[in-house]
């Protein structure tokens, strides 16, 4: 890049991982105005609100489960390994819309 005299930029959001970036030539790190990536990251765009639905969702069809099947404390009857279970069927519920 030196020889060809190019240049490039590389945006780089707020997060403290980033607070030291090591000093390249030929290269310059841009920071992202606060709370600027959010707007930016296609994720934070309806993605991730939409997992969050979905997971909520599954979530509460476990507590009223629970809550008909008279457990005793429905609210902290929800295990990791449906926890898991909820995430990943939330994410494939996800995936299905972005494919159809």
């Amino acid at each position: 890049m030196k020889e060809n005299k190019k240049k490039i930029v590389l945006l780089v959001d707020n997060c403290t991982a980033h607070a030291s970036l090591p000093k390249l030539k030929n290269i310059e790190d841009v920071l992202f105005p606060s709370n600027y990536t959010s707007i930016l990251q296609p994720l934070d765009m309806g993605i991730i609100k939409c997992f969050k639905g979905y997971y909520r969702r599954r979530l509460v069809d476990s507590i009223l489960i629970n809550i008909e099947n008279k457990v005793e404390e429905p609210f902290k009857a929800v295990n990791v390994k449906e926890a898991c279970d909820n995430i990943a069927g939330s994410w494939w519920e996800v995936m299905e819309i972005n494919n159809s």
